[in-house]
Formats: C-alpha cells, sequence, structure tokens
C-alpha cells in the first residue's frame, strides 16, 4: 500500500469509524461484534487500492462493504457462536446445545417461501431483531419487511395446518 493510500484510510477511519460501529452495533447488538465488522470493513478497503484512487463517495462506499460483511457474520453464525463462547462455564452447562437449531429452523421452512423471505421472518419471530434493524440489513423499507413477515407467518400457518 502507498504512503498516500495509507494516509487516505487513517483519514477515513478516523472520520467514519464511530458511524460504521453504530450501524453495524444496530443489526448485531453487540459492541465487540460491531468493532469486528468494522475492522473487516477496513481490511477490506486496504485491499482495494484501485477504487481508492478515483473514491467520490467514501461514507456510501464503507457503508456497502460493512453491509456485506455484517451479512456474511450474521450468515455465518458467528454472532451466535461469539455468544455462547462468552458464557461463564457453571451456566454452560445448564444451557441446550443450540448448535443444531439452525438445521431444525431451516427444516421447517416450507418449499414455497423464499429463503429472503424465511430469513427475514427468522430474524424478527425467532431471533427478535426489529423490523427496523431487519429492513436496514435487507435494504428494505420497515413496511416491506413488516408485510413480508406478515405474509410468511400466514404462509407457514396455512402450512402446517395442512400438514396436520
Amino acid at each position: 500500500m502507498t504512503p498516500e493510500h495509507e494516509t487516505l484510510i487513517e483519514h477515513l477511519f478516523k472520520e467514519y469509524h464511530r458511524f460504521l460501529c453504530i450501524s453495524a452495533y444496530e443489526v448485531l447488538q453487540d459492541w465487540m461484534l460491531a468493532e469486528d465488522a468494522v475492522q473487516r470493513t477496513f481490511e477490506i478497503a486496504c485491499q482495494k487500492e484501485e477504487i481508492l484512487d478515483t473514491l467520490e463517495r467514501p461514507r456510501l462506499w464503507l457503508t456497502q462493504i460493512l453491509r456485506n460483511v455484517v451479512k456474511n457474520m450474521w450468515r455465518a453464525q458467528k454472532t451466535q457462536n461469539k455468544y455462547f463462547e462468552e458464557l461463564s462455564p457453571e451456566r454452560e452447562d445448564s444451557l441446550p446445545d443450540y448448535r443444531n437449531v439452525e438445521d431444525d429452523i431451516n427444516y421447517l421452512k416450507p418449499r414455497h417461501i423464499s429463503q429472503e423471505d424465511f430469513n427475514i421472518f427468522k430474524s424478527v419471530v425467532i431471533y427478535g431483531f426489529t423490523c427496523a434493524q431487519v429492513a436496514e440489513y435487507f435494504g428494505l423499507s420497515e413496511a416491506a419487511c413488516y408485510k413480508r413477515v406478515q405474509r410468511t407467518k400466514k404462509k407457514m400457518q396455512k402450512f402446517f395446518e395442512r400438514e396436520k
């Protein structure tokens, strides 16, 4: 990396670090994970020297990188794994094993519901995120997120009523 790029990255870090941390926290609900996501965002930015030369809207560019990083973190369930690693040993023995819960939940998904709709539904109903958080994460309006959750809920109710 050239000295000019290092200076630019340092400037971008100082200017946007707080904004990016807050944005990541709104989705992840954990400051340590949010900081990890922001660090990964700047690692990726450092690898994109050709873009740094022509960068016109750095906040938008960094936000797009952060969004992808957070999605990847969420998909890989690193969030859940880190929560379980932080539990005290005495409590860990008394908790059920949640490692296969995601497989069990995905098994419940009827085939006629899209994976994205099901992920939105899981995020709100099972994981407890607000529609505003999920909407921002998936790039939707809050109203669209709410409607998709309700439609998915109705489809699942019909599906399970037929299965009885």
